[in-house]
């Protein structure tokens, strides 16, 4: 594999097949080779299951962000940035009821700090 495309679901041309976009036409970081240079480059962490409950456990967790995103390279950093936004997507299932409406809306707002400001529609190749 030398690469890889995507489409959006309805998106097609005047034949009505699925537009595709080339890996590296999304982003540099995106092509093939990119994802593997970082892929090949990190070594996973080890991870100390601590005792007490899982909130105690994210709490603490979060703390030690911002140590972990200044003292890593930019391919971890943003892998860090990444999983911590699926961490929050996912936080205000478990939350209590009272909690929820402002942890949904701390994902939503982590999201568009995080947002790409790359515009994969200048740069597409159809």
């Amino acid at each position: 594999m030398t690469g890889y495309g995507v489409s959006l679901p309805g998106e097609v041309n005047k034949q009505g097949e699925p537009v595709w976009y080339a890996d590296y036409a999304l982003s540099g970081d995106l092509s093939l080779p990119q994802v593997h240079k970082r892929l090949t480059t990190t070594t996973p962490e080890p991870v100390t299951v601590l005792p007490g409950s899982p909130w105690n456990q994210a709490t603490a967790a979060t703390e030690r962000i911002f140590d972990h995103l200044t003292h890593s390279e930019e391919g971890v950093a943003q892998g860090r940035l990444a999983a911590l936004g699926g961490v929050l997507d996912l936080l205000h299932v478990t939350a209590q009821t009272a909690a929820r409406a402002e942890l949904e809306q701390a994902a939503m707002a982590f999201e568009r700090a995080t947002r790409s400001r790359h515009d994969p529609a200048r740069s597409r190749r159809v």
